[in-house]
């Protein structure tokens, strides 16, 4: 009889166990976890540039750059490999706060850079990011980006040109010419015309400040083709001689 009223015992405990799963179970799925809202790269890109609207004195350059950075991070939403805290540094993006995004990207430098060679074309890309967010209200910190963006990946002429501009911005001539030539020299490896006329331009406006006029006719009336008659695959940072 005693074993009989222990059974039945157990059995009524493994009953409510099983309810209180079900319940459980019920629960959840009668309330499921929202998914986060996605964000609008737009509404970032609105935010940033209505904030930093003074800093951003070249539109076409600064503003492309931006939108890279912007959308390398929205592109990621709902994605398997969606980097840790993507939601609320795309959420700050939208208030115009860019050290969350920043910080996200070292983190994602950091770790490629710790990957080894194959891995820095990705990290450069991270560093590229940084400089052109950090361009808004750091120009130490977007110079250091953008050198350790060239640093990574030596081909990459938009880094160079992006370099250039931010180093002529900041009165070092020579750190800007030098960048520069990087730029034309890829153009002629490659026979790329759109860089050769791009590099030839700021070269000229480098040598118009330093006072040497000759020289710089010589690059701005340098035998190129019609910047109208290019034929432009995308938009690229530019800053042209007057």
């Amino acid at each position: 009889m005693e074993e009989f009223i222990t059974f039945i015992y157990a059995a009524g405990l493994m009953v409510l166990a099983g309810a209180g799963w079900l319940i459980r179970w019920w629960l959840t799925k009668k309330t499921p976890t929202p998914a986060p809202q996605s964000v609008d790269g737009t509404e970032a890109m609105t935010a940033l540039t209505e904030k930093y609207k003074n800093q951003i004195d070249d539109q076409g350059q600064t503003i492309d750059a931006l939108r890279k950075a912007v959308d390398s991070l929205t592109e990621k939403q709902g994605t398997p490999d969606a980097p840790e805290g993507l939601n609320e540094a795309l959420d700050h993006l939208k208030q115009g706060d860019t050290k969350k995004a920043e910080a996200l990207f070292e983190r994602i430098l950091e770790a490629k850079e710790a990957e080894g060679q194959a891995a820095n074309l990705e990290a450069a890309e991270a560093a590229k990011n940084i400089g052109a967010l950090a361009y808004l209200h750091d120009t130490d910190k977007a110079l250091n980006a953008y050198k350790k963006a060239t640093k990574l990946n030596p081909d990459d002429a938009e880094a160079w040109n992006l370099l250039g501009a931010l180093l002529l911005r900041s009165g070092d001539l020579t750190g800007a010419k030098r960048a520069f030539n990087k730029v034309l020299a890829l153009g002629n490896r490659t026979t790329n015309k759109s860089l050769i006329a791009i590099a030839s331009g700021n070269l000229g406006i480098i040598a118009q400040t330093q006072g040497d006029l000759d020289k710089s006719k010589i690059t701005s009336n340098n035998p190129l083709p019609s910047l109208k008659n290019l034929a432009w695959k995308k938009p690229w940072p530019v800053i042209w001689a007057t």
